[in-house]
């Protein structure tokens, strides 16, 4: 949703760390001063807010800390290269915000419905450094399960039907990562579940992380995840 106003054929946009597009700049700089700043559409909380003015065509703002959603993705012939684009973009906000949990677990949700069904997107993602940007994440939060909990998930299906991804992953330390998170989070039996199911894409068809596997105690540790259920 836009907001258009001011001299005939200039817009201005505002978007918040949700996606919607929702309010102009006027009523956006109101937000802070509310005891809880939140998006008008779903309420989703935000860390702050701005916005630009460009001649001629709406100018879409970025907040630092955003994260672009599946959602605000064309659907056109285009959407693989977009999609590319986008990928990058996620990439570089994981990379500023390596300490703030909440945005890695938005990151990496967005990565892993940009990629669940798309080869292609696959590939990029493994291609411009996606996949040690979650391993990066996931050894600065070990404690923030629902962070790990779809990391785990993203990185599964990054490596899905990608033997050149699967690659990338053991040489990032992807094993190592996921055999922590389950040793961390042994209460979660979703965690647990989606841990156990990137092993094993992990080790498919790849005799070198079948052997880091071994060593950083994969078994083991799925062992435990079958007793404890």
């Amino acid at each position: 949703m836009l907001v258009f106003h001011g001299p005939p054929g200039r817009a201005r946009a505002l978007r918040f760390d949700c996606g919607h597009l929702t309010v102009c700049k006027e009523c956006a700089e109101r937000l802070p001063a509310r005891p809880l700043r939140q998006c008008p559409n779903c309420r989703a909380f935000t860390q702050g807010v701005g916005a630009a003015v460009e001649p001629h065509e709406p100018y879409y703002v970025h907040h630092p800390t955003y994260v672009p959603r599946l959602a605000t993705l064309p659907t056109t012939g285009a959407a693989p290269v977009l999609a590319g684009a986008e990928i990058d973009g996620i990439v570089a906000v994981m990379r500023r915000n390596s300490g703030d949990a909440a945005v890695q677990q938005r990151a990496c949700h967005a990565l892993y419905q940009m990629t669940a069904n798309d080869a292609e997107a696959r590939s990029r993602a493994g291609a411009v450094g996606v996949l040690e940007a979650v391993v990066a994440a996931m050894r600065a939060h070990p404690q923030s399960q629902p962070m790990q909990g779809i990391a785990c998930k993203a990185l599964g299906t990054m490596i899905l039907g990608n033997a050149e991804n699967r690659i990338r992953a053991g040489a990032a330390g992807a094993m190592e990562a996921v055999v922590a998170v389950m040793r961390a989070h042994p209460q979660s039996q979703a965690t647990q579940w989606k841990a156990c199911r990137t092993l094993a894409i992990m080790m498919s068809l790849n005799a070198e992380n079948r052997t880091r596997a071994g060593n950083a105690g994969a078994v083991e540790v799925a062992v435990a995840a079958m007793v404890g259920r």
